[in-house]
Formats: C-alpha cells, structure tokens, sequence
C-alpha cells in the first residue's frame, strides 16, 4: 500500500518524508480523522514532523499510520 522512493539516502530528504500510494487521499482522511496531520499530493504521502513534536507523538503518528494502511490493506 504505501513505498518509498529508495533512491534518495533518507538523510537528504529534507523535512518531509514522502511516501508512494494510489490511496494517499484516502490515507490523508483518515490520518486526519485520527489528528495525524498529513497532506496528499496526487499519489503521494506526505509527512512533515515539526520541530515541536515530541518522539512519543511520532511514534503515535507511526502507529495510527500503521493501523490506517493494515485497515486499508483488507479491505
């Protein structure tokens, strides 16, 4: 459901990390339903953690992450 582009070393990705998916809107909806906020662009996925969130809240992000694509792959 979601990849990455490997191509780019993850420590020249800058401030977003941008994941692949056709469902990238649909993610985003439900992220969002799910106060993880994240915006879409076409099939892209793109999560942009600021400065003053803390590691907990981001591995909370990950974890909602994972439930929305795990929800989204059974279906």
């Amino acid at each position: 459901v979601l990849s990455r582009d490997r191509a780019c070393p993850l420590d020249e990705v800058g401030g977003f990390l941008a994941l692949r998916s056709p469902a990238a809107a649909a993610l985003t909806r439900s992220l969002r339903a799910r106060q993880v906020w994240t915006d879409a662009r076409g099939e892209v996925l793109r999560l942009g953690p600021a400065p003053y969130l803390s590691d907990g809240q981001l591995r909370d992000a990950m974890g909602v992450l994972g439930e929305v694509v795990r929800r989204l792959s059974s279906t």
